[in-house]
């Protein structure tokens, strides 16, 4: 099968809407610390490779000092064998409760920009409190801001996951990624290395980091969990290793239990199948029923970024996805591309923080303070959109910035109160803040995608298609973005035209395993959370696991996706059943 020049338009729009698709489901927040709460501490030396830490050390806030902390870190190869840089290693964090014997070792793999320092990690918060009561005492119409985080601590025990597992008696793990050991002060294009850091990379890694957990627990076997990535590195993981390293399957927010699926409105896709110009684009070509659940070519897709999108990716001085939201040379081309989604009818958000490591350090220190970039003095965007004015403080800014970063609320439902700013500031100021493109690179083949006339899946997306101005709109952005991409990186587009053009894309060489062709053998119970991204991500709950053990946890489409790791109703939604699933599965063995 080989493209047509209609088909070379289809083409490039399937593979800009996969591309977008798994770049909303990385953009999560806007700032994070880099080294986290634990910095560069002392280590000791074991006999497998691992250095103690930190020893059970017990923790401080209000409602977890029965919780006792341990941190190990191991060094590990450079993943194509070269010189090891100061950010190959990872660490294990351990949470458990004293004086009771565990019921079972449950693992959790963060996501995407997250770590296990951020997952186990009470400092912070600890910070914020004692920097905020400061802040107060001398500013106290602030006052409400310093309830709202009082609130939030008392609270945390119970809408942190790995802390309320570890208070209802397991023995919880999880990791720190090697992306938590990599400077926020690294400039983007010195990111070479991250090229190779692909799913391979993050299995041995979880592979390494779960033996030591059996090791330590005494458990043969753990509860896998995963939010969000994680919950996709929870199901490659087990793709391999289920019978050996896995008692059970928790996706938080972080899989359908199967092959993720990737649900395309039937009316976008129509927008590239009509004939002729754009100015013929009209609503009566907007329905073709004969292609709504057909399946479209994601390995067709895989194979076309194997063999011609990865080298212009790299070739522009990009490889990882900066939380600053610095694409370098491609700044500019990212700002024409937002127009033309938002032409299209897909409002996507993205706002660059100029220098990041300032304003991390700013509004950590300063939470309450006026949002302003600390070395140029300007407010920080966005601002408030009810007064059109810069936000009150670091805190209002970085909570709405959550909210609407990539498709508004698809983070957090915050003005229906499903999550405080506090918590989305706090979760944004842990994070860390390169992630490797690669990982991102090798999944799209691992995806289905499906065209749907539900229009549920067109909600979830918040699609406000206006079709009277969308060619029009679309013959405005276009050019502009076709003549960037033309002047600054014509030879890899011409490289990427003559595999379009030239060659049978359905057998362009695709170098990323199919794990999703072993979960059909994976014979454990599973449980799965879902959220508005979720939805949106990986398809609605749909397992595909040999087990019949499976259960859909919830799916809640007005939640956004960190709603279900730490929102307000997370406890009733999520950790309680979750618990409840767990403690019937562990008490029957």
């Amino acid at each position: 099968m080989r493209f047509s020049g209609g088909g070379v338009w289809r083409g490039l729009c399937l593979f800009g809407w996969s591309a977008c698709f798994l770049f909303m489901a990385s953009i999560a927040c806007p700032f994070a610390h880099g080294q986290g709460a634990l910095g560069r501490g002392r280590a000791f030396l074991g006999g497998d490779g691992w250095r103690v830490v930190k020893a059970d050390t017990p923790m401080r806030m209000e409602g977890l000092t029965s919780l006792r902390h341990s941190v190990w870190e191991k060094t590990l190869p450079d993943p194509q064998g070269g010189k090891a840089g100061e950010w190959d290693k990872i660490r294990l964090h351990r949470l458990y409760k004293s004086g009771t014997s565990p019921k079972a070792a449950v693992f959790i793999f963060p996501g995407t920009w997250m770590s296990g320092d951020q997952i186990t990690q009470e400092e912070l918060m600890l910070q914020v409190l004692e920097r905020a009561t400061g802040y107060v005492r001398e500013h106290p119409d602030f006052a409400p801001y310093l309830d709202e985080i009082r609130s939030d601590i008392a609270a945390f025990p119970k809408r942190s996951i790995a802390h309320f597992l570890a208070l209802n008696g397991y023995d919880v793990y999880t990791i720190d990624y090697r992306t938590h050991f990599v400077p926020n002060t690294l400039a983007p294009n010195k990111l070479t290395f991250m090229s190779h850091w692909g799913w391979e990379m993050y299995i041995q890694d979880g592979k390494e980091a779960i033996e030591k957990a059996k090791s330590v627990s005494g458990f043969p076997k753990v509860w896998l969990g995963g939010q969000s990535f994680g919950g996709m590195l929870a199901m490659n993981y087990s793709s391999g290793f289920w019978k050996s390293d896995v008692n059970g399957l928790i996706l938080i927010d972080g899989g359908n239990g199967g092959r993720w699926n990737i649900r395309i409105p039937l009316t976008l896709w129509d927008m590239v199948q009509f004939k002729g110009s754009l100015n013929s684009l009209t609503s009566q070509s907007l329905s073709n029923p004969s292609l709504i659940g057909q399946e479209v070519l994601p390995e067709a897709i895989q194979g076309l970024i194997d063999t011609a999108g990865r080298p212009l990716i790299y070739r522009s001085g990009m490889f990882a996805i900066d939380l600053g939201m610095d694409f370098g040379p491609m700044n500019h081309g990212t700002a024409l591309l937002m127009n033309m989604l938002k032409a299209m009818g897909l409002p996507i958000a993205v706002y660059h923080v100029p220098h990041y490591p300032e304003v991390v350090e700013g509004a950590t220190q300063h939470l309450l303070e006026e949002p302003r970039d600390p070395v140029t003095g300007e407010y920080l965007e966005p601002f408030d959109s009810n007064t059109g004015k810069p936000f009150r403080t670091y805190l209002d800014w970085a909570a709405e910035l959550v909210y609407r970063e990539g498709l508004e609320g698809m983070f957090s439902n915050l003005p229906a109160g499903e999550s405080t700013r506090t918590t989305l500031a706090w979760w944004a100021a842990t994070l860390d803040r390169y992630w490797p493109l690669e990982v991102y690179l090798e999944s799209i083949g691992q995806f289905s995608f499906s065209l749907s006339a539900d229009p549920e899946v067109a909600s979830l997306l918040g699609i406000r298609l206006d079709l009277s101005r969308t060619p029009g709109a679309l013959m405005e952005t276009t050019p502009e973005f076709m003549a960037y991409l033309a002047q600054t990186m014509a030879p890899g587009l011409q490289t990427a035209s003559n595999q379009l053009l030239g060659s049978n894309y359905l057998e362009m060489p695709i170098r990323t395993p199919r794990y999703y062709e072993n979960y059909k053998d994976i014979n454990v119970p599973l449980v799965s959370f879902q959220s508005r991204l979720g939805l949106m991500i990986w398809g609605p709950y749909n397992p595909g696991i040999a087990s019949t053990d499976v259960t859909n946890g919830g799916s809640y489409p007005n939640l956004g996706h960190l709603d279900i790791f730490l929102g307000t109703r997370n406890p009733e939604l999520v950790n309680r059943p979750m618990l409840e699933w767990l403690d019937r599965r562990v008490g029957s063995r």
